[in-house]
């Protein structure tokens, strides 16, 4: 819905513009966390039964997870 104000418009739209990636950067952190949630919660009991070791669980998360562009994963 446009306003009768061009310059309310215009903030508004600036607003966007800067706040968006701050948006989408916390979607992606959120959706993250909720992967890490799901994988810790299929790998804590198989590490404690010992069905997989260390090592073998760390090939299948390298395999899963994806880190987001320039971004590693730290050992």
């Amino acid at each position: 819905m446009k306003s009768s104000y061009p310059i309310e418009d215009e903030l508004i739209q600036n607003f966007n513009k800067i706040i968006e990636p701050t948006f989408d950067k916390i979607n992606l952190l959120q959706e993250q966390n909720q992967k890490l949630t799901q994988l810790r919660d299929w790998l804590l009991p198989i590490l404690m039964n010992g069905q997989v070791t260390v090592a073998d669980a760390k090939e299948q998360i390298d395999e899963l997870m994806v880190a987001e562009p320039g971004v590693g994963y730290e050992e």
